[in-house]
């Protein structure tokens, strides 16, 4: 995940992760969806971010879902399992 992520607003990186989404259903590359994974992680590392325990198994299986698609994509890429998800 790139440093700069982290120093974003959770407002800001929810809007940029939409615009992400977007863009990833009009040209399904694996690079988006790897940035995709990295604002979520940004978001859901936040300490500012809080989430209930049901969102935070939600957000770790969106997670999934995402490194799945880029890794689909990408052969031999594997990512890490959310911890707890």
């Amino acid at each position: 995940m790139s440093e700069s992520l982290l120093h974003l607003e959770p407002r800001d990186l929810s809007a940029r992760l939409c615009e992400l989404i977007r863009r990833y259903v009009e040209q399904a590359h694996p690079e988006l969806a790897v940035s995709i994974v990295a604002h979520l992680e940004a978001l859901y590392l936040r300490p500012d971010f809080w989430l209930d325990p049901d969102e935070s198994c939600r957000y770790c299986r969106l997670m999934r879902h995402w490194r799945w698609l880029a890794a689909r994509s990408r052969q031999g890429t594997l990512y890490p399992v959310c911890q707890g998800g």
